[in-house]
Formats: structure tokens, sequence, C-alpha cells
């Protein structure tokens, strides 16, 4: 991305906006699913959003549909109203709207005040000047207003190795920002590998949800001075060559093709990827039950896995470049890559 792709882009994504209104948790009431009620005015929510409001009081999914067949619609709203007055956090959030189709399709769980999209901006090239870096990419979630990712490429990039011939660039950085705050850490971007020059995770360093002075003022601060940033560094490198001496588990392929789905990919195109219902199959075959998938090895390393994933979410054609279920799948492959793998023994119907 040049510096005028960036400024064209930047200025799209300004010109974007959609209007929101952050309220406290206690002025909004449902009035039934995905249609609820604010200072006497009803309005419908994306399904989305339903679901994002029911997460954030602690109401599940089954606990719905159970409620719903036995006591109907009118007993689902009055206890999502009552769980709503229980739950202290978040105290408010951001209402995002959908001028076109006339709905509340985005939602932002909001700590401080909201802190605006040129505010993002702002830091992020104020950062970008301090420490010598480019902005290589601008991801966006559906639309804009509700979440944008920046990658940082070091003008003096610095370089180690997971393996033999698997070489990374360690010290690029991202930023992410929502109405409720900014995020910054550090990403690392392998150069020599099977699978091509894949991007890896993000690792957090530091956040704010507010843009006064001071906390700007830390927020761009020089991060390869921190500790965490090295802990960060050492830590991948450690889960990488565990990752690669251990057997993925069926419950492991199961994760990440969950993850998949979860992202909006077709299930032919997640069992591409994981093979967990083809390994699932000859586990049947078997005769083995899956009460114990966490014990039941496939046939690749969990490295090999992780590869897949990454693979998939650099170079799938599916998705639009500035997709930002990339930089989710991306994430989900690191949380898989960092979890504590599955115990040791396993069940081998390969020998």
């Amino acid at each position: 991305m040049t510096q005028n792709d960036y400024q064209q882009k930047r200025d799209k994504l300004l010109a974007a906006q959609e209007p929101y209104r952050v309220f406290a948790k206690e002025e909004v009431f449902a009035q039934g699913d995905n249609i609820y009620k604010v200072c006497g005015t009803s309005f419908a929510v994306s399904a989305y959003v339903q679901q994002q409001l029911d997460r954030h009081i602690g109401l599940k999914a089954q606990q719905k549909k159970g409620l719903r067949q036995t006591y109907g619609e009118e007993t689902v709203t009055d206890f999502r109203n009552m769980l709503a007055s229980c739950v202290k956090k978040p105290e408010k959030f951001a209402l995002i709207a959908n001028t076109k189709d006339g709905i509340v399709d985005g939602i932002v769980p909001v700590k401080d005040e909201p802190v605006p999209m040129e505010a993002f901006f702002s830091v992020l090239e104020t950062f970008a000047d301090k420490n010598s870096y480019e902005i290589r990419e601008l991801h966006q979630y559906q639309r804009s207003t509700m979440g944008i990712v920046a990658k940082l490429y070091p003008v003096h990039p610095e370089y180690d190795v997971f393996f033999e011939d698997d070489e990374f660039m360690k010290n690029g950085f991202y930023m992410r920002w929502d109405l409720g705050g900014m995020e910054i850490g550090n990403y690392i971007e392998r150069l020599v590998c099977s699978n091509g020059a894949t991007e890896l995770q993000e690792h957090r360093l530091n956040a704010i949800t507010n843009i006064a002075s001071d906390s700007v003022r830390d927020f761009i601060s020089n991060p390869m001075g921190s500790g965490l940033y090295n802990r960060n560094i050492k830590e991948i490198k450690e889960n990488a060559l565990i990752a690669n001496a251990s057997t993925a588990s069926l419950n492991e392929l199961f994760l990440a093709r969950r993850m998949m789905l979860r992202n909006g990919v077709e299930d032919a195109v997640a069992e591409d990827v994981t093979g967990f219902n083809a390994t699932s199959e000859m586990y049947k075959q078997a005769g083995v039950e899956h009460g114990h998938s966490e014990r039941m090895m496939s046939q690749i390393t969990v490295w090999q896995l992780f590869n897949r994933l990454t693979d998939f979410a650099s170079h799938t054609e599916i998705m639009a470049p500035d997709d930002i279920r990339r930089t989710d799948l991306m994430q989900g492959a690191m949380r898989l890559l960092f979890s504590e793998r599955d115990i040791k023994q396993y069940i081998n119907i390969f020998k």
C-alpha cells in the first residue's frame, strides 16, 4: 500500500462512517426477538446484534430455546430484561445504525467515551512516523464503524527463524480500533515456508479506552522496549517447536473446523483444510466412540494444521483482500497454536 493508497482508503473509511449512539444498558429494553426500545422508540436489530446483546447478559442459545418452547416468546423477552438488570458489565455500548436497511446491525461495548475514528487515524499516523513504520494494510469489519485493523511494516525489519528454511520477520505491529478503544500489538510474518509468505497472529501489548493525552502518549511510546514484546516472540518460537513435535487430535481438528464455520466458510471448504469429518469417520468405522476426541490422533501435526489455517486465511479467494475475517482466522490459528496440547497418549488406528 503506497502512501497515496493509504490516504485514499483512510478518507473512504472516514466518509463511510455510519451514525451511532451510546446508551447505558438500563436504557435499552427488549420487546421481542430482534426488537428493542430506547427512550420510547422501538427499533429492529440484526441477528448478530441480538446474539451479542444476549452474550453480554449471559443468555445462552439453549436457555432461549428451552424458554421459548416451554413458555413462549414473551417469557424470553422478560428473562432478557431481568438478566440485563442484574449484569454489571458492560455498563454501556454503542449501537450502530444501518441507514440503508433501517436496522441496528452493529454493537460495541464502551467503557469511557467512544473513541472517534478520526482519533484512531491520527494516532496510527503518529505511531508510524515516530517509530519508522509504513502502514501496509487496512482491514475493516462488515462496515468501517464496526472496527478497523491496520498493519504496520518496519522500515528496518528484523528476522528470526522457527526451523531451517522457515524464516520470519519479527518486528511487525498492528493497531486495532473500534468505538470502545484502541489496541496495539506485535505480529510476525513468515518469509520462507511451504505455504508462502504468511502473516502470523498478533499479540497485544497495550490498549486504551479513551484518548486522554497521557493514555495516548503511553500507547504510542516505543513498543520495542517492552518486555512483553520480547516475551511474545519467545513464546511464539517455543509453541511452534511444540506444535511441530505434536500430533493434532481429532478435537483440535474439530476446533479448527468450528473456527472456520463461524467465519462463514462453507463446510466443504473447512473439511478440505481440516480433514475433521474424514478422520472422524475413520474412527467411527473402527468402532471408536467420540467421547475421547482429545485422545484420538489424526494424521497431521498441530504445526501442519496451523499452516493449513494460516495458508487459507492468507491466500483464499473466497474473501476480499481487506476482509476482517482473514485476521479473525489468523487470531484463531494462533490461539490454537498457543493452547495446551491435548494429552500425549493417543488412540491410534493408523498403526
